[in-house]
């Protein structure tokens, strides 16, 4: 699990820039050179916000889990839950909490 500060594509963001950027492009080159997977997650679908509460809040998916397929083999019930705090619209933290579940 890291914070890895790239959205891969413009459905990780609530708004804003709709095309893939270079850091984007390279990440998603490097996920693909190692073969590891982005591994799915429930909860929020953003893990960061803007906290701009006047002004309009931005989220983005920043935080993610990765992992090969040797590891979701082995670790098939794998969870990944993604927390936001929320009041309104009012985000009351930057990066929020990502849980793992390994059973």
């Amino acid at each position: 699990m890291g914070d890895f500060n790239v959205v891969l594509g413009s459905h990780e963001r609530s708004r804003g820039a709709t095309r893939q950027t270079r850091p984007s492009e390279e990440f998603m080159e490097i996920i693909d050179d190692v073969h590891i997977l982005d591994v799915d997650s429930s909860g929020s679908q953003f893990t960061w916000s803007t906290r701009r509460y006047f002004s309009g809040i931005m989220a983005a998916k920043l935080d993610r889990v990765l992992a090969s397929q040797g590891f979701l083999d082995l670790w098939h019930n794998l969870e990944v839950t993604i927390s936001m705090l929320f009041f309104g619209s009012l985000s009351f933290a930057g990066h929020d909490q990502g849980y793992s579940h390994f059973h």
